[in-house]
């Protein structure tokens, strides 16, 4: 499973409807939106927070070899700060 954390839930509905090609199916999970979709054989999890992101830190992550995670920030366009 992949999870995607947005910093609000209306980017957290269109990056699920971009990857998913509109075939997204949104679930509440103790009152929080959460989108679902597959997606390259694997199951991917978006959801929004309600606060702000102060900073974004995947070095520990990368560091370990996790392609995964890199795929995922790679297909994102993520930019660290």
């Amino acid at each position: 499973m992949k999870l995607v954390i947005c910093e609000k839930n209306i980017a957290a509905s269109r990056i699920a409807s971009i990857l998913s090609k509109g075939s997204f199916k949104r679930k509440n999970i103790s009152s929080v939106p959460v989108y679902e979709f597959d997606y390259d054989n694997d199951r991917w999890r978006v959801v929004g927070l309600r606060g702000h992101i102060i900073k974004v830190d995947y070095r520990s992550v990368l560091m370990h070899g996790k392609r995964s995670i890199q795929r995922t920030l790679y297909l994102l366009n993520l930019r660290r700060r």
